[in-house]
């Protein structure tokens, strides 16, 4: 018996979704639907149950590292496994008051 795909498992998580209203929630909930390959991720959905693992867990640490200029261990997405969770982590590591924000504010070049 196969296991369910990450957006099979996505849709269960549907009926208590609560999608990113922040700068920063949306890109972080952006870049792990994109790394993940599901179609959104609410902040509260969490990374392992949406089939998230060790690969995908160095991925999103290395771009949210990227992104806010952070130098955060591949453990941190673990420590907070939820959008809400790490936008509180990105915050709290910041290496300038409103850093974060600024970065997540500035369009997007993709």
């Amino acid at each position: 018996m196969a296991l369910p795909s990450p957006k099979n498992h996505a849709l269960e998580l549907s009926d208590t979704f609560i999608g990113p209203t922040t700068a920063i929630e949306k890109i972080l909930a952006k870049r792990w639907a994109e790394i993940i390959e599901i179609d959104e991720v609410g902040i509260h959905d969490d990374f392992s149950e949406l089939g998230g693992d060790s690969v995908l867990a160095a991925q999103i640490v290395s771009e949210i590292n990227n992104i806010f200029s952070l130098k955060q261990p591949l453990q941190t997405l673990f420590e907070a496994p939820t959008v809400a969770k790490l936008v509180e982590f990105v915050l709290m590591n910041e290496t300038q008051p409103g850093h974060s924000d600024k970065v997540a504010n500035l369009p997007d070049e993709n």
